[in-house]
């Protein structure tokens, strides 16, 4: 696969060059935690679309609706800082009628800190087969675990969830 980025937040091509049988992807988002989060958040209220490709997910009050059936892949990476010991929780949630929502990949990460602080990044992916848009959703959920403990935002990547359309169901 052959990816041009993504010059002043748009993609100029992406293609899977090289692949037998497939031809270019047709919907990709990349979106950005541009604000700090230092409490437990579900749904994740905070994310940016920075560049997209295609048919665009609508998002709203946490809340992600695909623009058409099919299997997508969410990846999301999130960076943080853990001032005192303990652990923060990332995970991709989804749901299937629309109203219930069930957590489907979690990072975790558990930091032994005794003094200073400790940045790092988990990251969770999941392919999720969507095969009704009026039902199938997804959200994102922070789970800090300590008050001291903070999801970081900044406007460098350092925070992302990309989703991107793998094929049709």
């Amino acid at each position: 696969m052959a990816l041009t980025r993504i010059n002043n937040n748009s993609l100029s091509a992406v293609t899977s060059a090289g692949i037998p049988g497939h031809g270019s992807l047709t919907t990709f988002e990349i979106w950005e935690l541009q604000s700090n989060i230092t409490a437990d958040q579900a749904p994740v209220t905070g994310w940016v679309r920075q560049t997209s490709l295609g048919d665009n997910t609508t998002y709203s009050g946490g809340i992600f609706t695909f623009p058409s059936t099919g299997y997508w892949l969410i990846q999301a990476s999130c960076y943080f800082r853990v001032v005192s010991g303990s652990a923060c929780e990332l995970n991709i949630a989804t749901t299937t009628d629309g109203t219930n929502y069930t957590n489907q990949a979690k990072a975790y990460k558990e930091a032994s800190n005794t003094g200073g602080q400790m940045d790092s990044t988990v990251s969770a992916s999941y392919i999720f087969d969507v095969t009704d848009t009026s039902t199938h959703k997804l959200r994102t959920n922070f789970d800090l675990n300590d008050v001291n403990n903070i999801f970081s935002g900044f406007t460098d990547g350092r925070s992302t969830l990309t989703i991107i359309k793998l094929a049709d169901t």
